[in-house]
């Protein structure tokens, strides 16, 4: 596994014209489904990518970064992803396989054949059993972008991991120096507070299936499949701590580890840090893309 440091933060490419938002819906088996499209005006046959947030969070909050990744000439595909556990699937949580099953579901209503896969916090999980689905449906996946990851830390218990998340939400501005985008950090704890509130049971239902993921076993799978891994790991993550999450990467086949970003790497880093973080997943898929 070769691990980097954050590489400094580029300058956004100005070149491809305005980046147009295109919404889409379709109905899935768990339920309507929300998305959006993202692309820049310029961009010829621009790479897909299929973006996945976190517990707790919307496209809304997270369409800065999957804005700048539109900016810098990806494709770029999310969901908000039913809340449903009718989905069963032998070896992996209902609710997560629902979430995998109706991301794959928008690439093929989207006619996408080929695309790589972006996921932050309990996305990550998702977007990994998605790219197992895709592979099962003839799209080829080049490569997995994985933000602070959930499963990746070994065993965990719910009960220890839902405290980790509340005690993160209070401290990291403090921790991190937050000085990015503070109106969409305020924007995630708010709307991980309105989750949980709003829907108790969904929301530990969900924290119970990051914990009892092992995201191990199915990036295995995903690599001897051929499907190049990376991680974006902030060294100040207080829900999936650095120092347990790095020999589980080394064990499962990641590739690159990107370890940052210089004491200010909280778990929400892509949220207030999106154009620092996103430097760093552009890095990943262009060093994982498959040789032309």
């Amino acid at each position: 596994m070769e691990k980097r440091p954050f590489s400094p933060t580029e300058n956004l490419p100005t070149n491809f014209g305005e980046v147009k938002v295109e919404k889409f819906s379709y109905d899935s088996q768990s339920g309507p489904i929300q998305g959006i499209r993202v692309r820049a005006e310029k961009i010829k046959d621009p790479q897909a990518v299929l973006y996945g947030p976190g517990w707790g969070a919307t496209i809304m909050t997270h369409l800065s970064p999957i804005k700048q990744l539109a900016q810098r000439g990806y494709d770029v595909i999310s969901i908000t992803p039913p809340s449903t556990t009718n989905r069963k699937k032998d070896g992996f949580p209902s609710i997560e396989y629902a979430k995998g099953e109706a991301q794959v579901q928008a690439l093929q209503k989207q006619f996408v054949t080929r695309a790589s896969l972006v996921g932050h916090s309990e996305g990550c999980i998702n977007v990994s059993i998605a790219a197992l689905i895709a592979l099962n449906h003839n799209i080829k996946i080049d490569s997995l972008v994985l933000v602070a990851p959930g499963g990746l830390i070994g065993k965990d218990r719910t009960g220890i991991l839902i405290p980790r998340f509340f005690f993160n939400a209070a401290v990291e501005p403090r921790l991190t120096g937050e000085k990015g985008d503070r109106a969409n950090a305020k924007l995630r704890r708010s709307e991980a507070i309105k989750t949980i509130v709003t829907n108790p049971i969904l929301a530990f239902k969900e924290a119970q299936a990051i914990a009892n993921t092992s995201l191990s076993d199915i990036l295995k799978e995903l690599h001897r499949r051929g499907v190049k891994i990376a991680v974006v790991q902030g060294d100040n993550d207080l829900v999936f701590p650095l120092e347990k999450m790095i020999p589980e990467a080394e064990k499962c086949g990641v590739d690159t580890f990107y370890e940052g970003p210089k004491g200010r790497g909280g778990h929400n880093g892509i949220v207030t840090q999106p154009e620092s973080y996103t430097t760093q997943i552009v890095d990943a898929l262009k060093r994982l893309s498959p040789k032309k």
